[in-house]
């Protein structure tokens, strides 16, 4: 009886540490992730023509007061990735908007801001994960 009692007051420490220990194992897993995506949208977006965001700032759903939804559609390669990870954890979503910096003029289409995040469910709540880049118009 006593060798019993000590023998589940030193296992459920380490079971607990070792749940523990996993747990955070998969919050890294998920940041390096979300970091990996975060960088391939701006790869793609960067390697895209620049007349295809122009031409896409026509049609695009546009969020007031200037800025453009970040669709899918704008990383197709980093979409099928994010499609594969969810097969694994359920929770990642990709949001974003992007709008041309007009530094005075409306109509200057030279430069484009994209923020992207991808956002996940872990304990405590929601994380994210953010990035902000710029593309400028080639001359």
């Amino acid at each position: 009886m006593c060798a019993t009692v000590i023998l589940i007051g030193a296992i459920v420490p380490i079971y607990l540490h070792f749940s523990r220990q996993a747990g955070q194992n998969i919050e890294t897993e998920k940041i390096q992730m979300a970091d990996k995506m975060l960088q391939s949208i701006k790869e793609e977006m960067t390697a895209m023509p620049y007349k295809t965001i122009v031409e896409r700032s026509k049609t695009a759903n546009k969020i007031p007061p200037d800025s453009f939804e970040l669709s899918d559609d704008l990383f197709p390669v980093t979409l099928a990735r994010v499609l594969e990870v969810q097969k694994k954890f359920k929770d990642f979503k990709i949001e974003g908007t992007w709008m041309f910096i007009t530094r005075g003029n409306p109509n200057d289409t030279n430069m484009v801001q994209v923020d992207a995040k991808v956002i996940w469910t872990q304990a405590g709540g929601k994380r994210e994960r953010t990035r902000s880049f710029l593309l400028v118009a080639p001359r």
